[in-house]
């Protein structure tokens, strides 16, 4: 069915890692909305989620989600979703041999959105994770709600952030 404009009670953005241009228009365009709108806007990470998503079907495991950011780099971490993300190894840069090569990520379950060459390991495929988003969001309180004056990409490359001062 189409949606109204008045059937949307929450928005969640993804905050990134991503695309600079994407991540920027993104975010301009939710944080409108929901100033607009007069409606919360909440907030993640993209490997939180992806570990949110992985954990809606089994949270005892452990996950490693990862972000192909090319040139050879992978943004990457290896952790638990229950109520929140508990990392074992905090997300950064890695290459893909060193990050695999790590003793976390050889005891969890890849997460992944696109493919990866890692077939020594069990892996999970999120192609979709907006559902996941709209579960996650659905529950949040009001509490959480972030300031839309104070949503800020995330970027990859530290020297961008560091560029805009973020």
């Amino acid at each position: 069915r189409q949606l109204d404009h008045d059937d949307i009670q929450r928005l969640v953005i993804v905050t990134g890692p991503g695309n600079y241009t994407t991540l920027r228009a993104g975010i301009v365009a939710f944080r409108t909305w929901a100033m607009v709108q007069k409606i919360p806007l909440f907030v993640t990470g993209r490997l939180d989620m992806m570990m949110y998503a992985a954990a809606l079907d089994n949270a005892d495991m452990v996950y490693a989600p990862c972000l192909n950011v090319k040139q050879g780099q992978w943004y990457a971490a290896v952790g638990t979703y229950l109520e929140g993300c508990t990392y074992q190894l905090a997300p950064q840069l890695w290459a893909w041999e060193d990050w695999l090569r790590q003793p976390a990520v050889q005891a969890a379950t890849l997460v992944h959105l696109e493919p990866v060459d890692a077939s020594f390991l069990p892996a999970l495929a999120l192609p979709h994770i907006a559902e996941a988003a709209a579960r996650w969001g659905s529950r949040q309180t009001l509490d959480m709600q972030a300031s839309v004056h104070e949503v800020q990409p995330f970027y990859i490359r530290p020297a961008v952030n560091g560029a805009l001062g973020a």
